[in-house]
């Protein structure tokens, strides 16, 4: 009896994965998880936009040179869309395309991560990986897969550095995010391609060489940059977008930033919080004297889990850093921005086990436990919030113009950073009044005016009497009816959403 009990333990304790067995059932219950999860998350408008930017976009390249470029993000989260698109141009296919992402990554990271399998399946139904990354579909999902894809190749016996560095060049042109986590992992590729020798003659001096392969590597990890930058900054100001404030950088700004990895790494949320969508400081804001020490222990017991792999702690120290302060000078975001902080971690953490596998690494497994508890608790807030508080009626506002038979009528719209929810379920263009042009992509586009209700208003009238045509009037608030001539004004639908409602309108000629 005690040798089936041992044999049971070895099994479910085991960190080395010999075959695929395990990682195909779990994945495959990861998988349906995020299917069942999302069925019924309705698409919020920065996750819908880059799915209508990619399949109206007319070639790959044009989405490296078009609208995109507005986004603050580079292509490769676009360009995954783009192939998805040629399945399907139905919104459907975006749930698709972040469920396979997910699912492949969920599969590497199963079969290859050097952990106990306990702690696999905790950090695979983490509120990061389940929800933020598995059931939201931004392009932070592409970080994640190229992330796994470039540790489960990571060999010190046998370095491919030419492929190592194709995963790290790819991680970078999937957010800016990536991209400053691979200036810390780059570091990690040094020992495995230097080689170090005694001259023969004396004084026997110490011989440095990198090998050829990590100066390709590193070249083509370097072209990655380059071409980040080309394709992400904007050509011209970027209205909506925030500017560079290197003025916040200064020692007040350091207690902020550690605040960050504990509230993306230990996050605390409620159920039946009605502030959920809202405030992602909820517990930790309340306790600020324990939010200022756990801020402060995290990061060292984190560095102190890498340590000894001075190359790992190294990495993790610039990658830290340059995250912290993009997040001063640039934008903070919210979990699934500073989720990134989680993302790293277990990188690094992977890495350092691969690196010295006979290690017994107390520290990093007490780490990753206690931050997987956190994450699955919050997993299970997150999808029960998400179930019964809507969060974007979207998806509903398209659903009605469809059953009623409208949508072909002509739709006038704004706030264009609202409205393209619903057009992108339709597939539809809309005529804005921000610009002078007609498309479904225009959110954080640098070419819109301001708006206001009355250029709403008096856009679809000007449109009604010269096409002599009835126009759906959409909105995220309730609207008045238009000034002046008398043309038919009825309100069609209106529906509520946490952050996005919308409201429907008629404007006959």
């Amino acid at each position: 009896m005690n040798r089936k009990v041992s044999t049971v333990l070895r099994s479910l304790t085991r960190e080395r994965e010999t075959g695929w067995a395990f990682a195909i059932v779990v994945g495959a219950v990861y998988v349906a998880f995020l299917c069942w999860a999302g069925s019924f998350h309705e698409f919020w408008r920065d996750e819908i936009h880059p799915w209508a930017l990619a399949r109206t976009a007319e070639s790959f390249w044009d989405i490296v040179t078009g609208d995109r470029v507005y986004d603050g993000h580079p292509p490769l989260w676009y360009w995954y869309l783009r192939v998805w698109s040629w399945v399907t141009t139905r919104p459907w296919g975006l749930h698709a395309a972040n469920i396979a992402a997910m699912g492949l990554a969920g599969l590497l990271f199963l079969r290859f991560a050097p952990f106990a399998r306990p702690i696999k399946v905790l950090l695979l139904g983490s509120y990061l990986l389940g929800y933020e990354y598995g059931v939201l579909a931004r392009n932070y999902t592409m970080t994640w897969v190229m992330l796994t894809a470039f540790c489960s190749a990571f060999n010190p016996l046998r370095p491919r550095l030419v492929w190592l560095s194709f995963f790290l060049a790819m991680a970078a042109i999937t957010s800016v995010y990536g991209a400053l986590m691979v200036c810390g992992l780059v570091l990690v590729l040094v020992p495995l391609g230097m080689s170090v020798r005694l001259s023969a003659a004396p004084p026997h001096n110490v011989l440095v060489a990198l090998r050829p392969r990590l100066a390709i590597g590193l070249g083509l990890v370097l072209l990655s940059f380059v071409f980040f930058v080309y394709s992400t900054a904007p050509p011209d100001p970027n209205l909506y977008s925030p500017g560079w404030n290197f003025g916040a950088l200064n020692v007040t700004a350091i207690r902020p930033s550690l605040r960050l990895i504990v509230v993306a790494l230990l996050p605390v949320r409620f159920f039946g919080d009605p502030g959920y969508w809202e405030n992602q400081l909820y517990f930790w804001g309340e306790h600020l004297t324990l939010l200022n020490t756990v801020a402060v222990v995290l990061p060292v017991l984190m560095l102190l889990a890498l340590a000894p792999g001075w190359w790992e702690v190294a990495a993790f120290v610039v990658g830290v850093l340059l995250l912290s302060v993009f997040g001063v000078v640039r934008y903070t975001g919210g979990m699934r921005q500073i989720g990134n902080f989680f993302l790293f971690f277990v990188a690094l953490a992977w890495i350092r086990r691969l690196r010295a596998p006979r290690g017994r690494h107390i520290l990093s497994t007490v780490m990753l436990v206690i931050i997987g508890l956190f994450q699955t608790r919050t997993l299970l807030v997150a999808v029960a919030q998400d179930r019964i508080d809507l969060f974007s009626a979207g998806g509903q506002a398209a659903a009605f113009i469809e059953k009623a038979g409208l949508q072909d009528l002509p739709i006038v719209a704004g706030p264009d950073a609202f409205v393209l929810t619903v057009t992108a379920h339709l597939h539809r263009p809309f005529i804005s009044c921000e610009t002078e042009e007609i498309g479904e992509t225009m959110v954080f586009h640098s070419r819109r005016r301001g708006y206001s209700d009355g250029a709403l208003l008096d856009r679809a009238v000007r449109y009604a009497q010269e096409k002599r045509t009835p126009v759906l009037v959409l909105s995220n608030h309730p609207l008045p009816a238009p000034a002046g001539p008398g043309l038919p004004w009825k309100q069609l639908y209106s529906g509520q959403g946490r952050e996005e409602s919308y409201w429907i309108y008629e404007l006959g000629p």
